[in-house]
């Protein structure tokens, strides 16, 4: 797992799941992510057999992980029915995904990042 901190303070652990979640909705800078796709992350780098619901499950604890850390809550994922899932459109919240995805990636939880999106600002 990887413990994010909060300049406030507050700290969580991400599982590798959630760490493979969080960057595959970073990496398209706020595009709809499928729940295919993510489906698919999931099982192929996280240690969950098949299961239909998973993806729900994860975004569920992911956004709790996140609105934890944050000192205003927030809606930091949002649904796009029919569709899938993207980050919002919030600076901040780009941001805060960006440090997550550097400390999994800095502590060996993810090898394939896209180095586009780590070099953007």
């Amino acid at each position: 797992t990887l413990v994010v901190r909060h300049r406030s303070g507050a700290s969580a652990h991400l599982s590798l799941e959630l760490c493979v979640i969080l960057t595959d909705l970073a990496v398209v800078k706020g595009e709809v992510v499928t729940k295919e796709v993510l489906y698919e992350g999931i099982c192929e780098r996280g240690n969950y057999p098949p299961e239909p619901k998973i993806v729900d499950v994860q975004i569920c604890k992911l956004r709790r992980v996140l609105d934890s850390l944050s000192p205003k809550g927030g809606n930091h994922i949002i649904t796009a029915w029919g569709e899938g899932y993207r980050l919002s459109d919030d600076p901040q919240t780009r941001k805060y995904a960006l440090r997550c995805v550097r400390g999994a990636r800095d502590k060996g939880l993810l090898k394939r990042l896209t180095e586009v999106y780590l070099a953007a600002p």
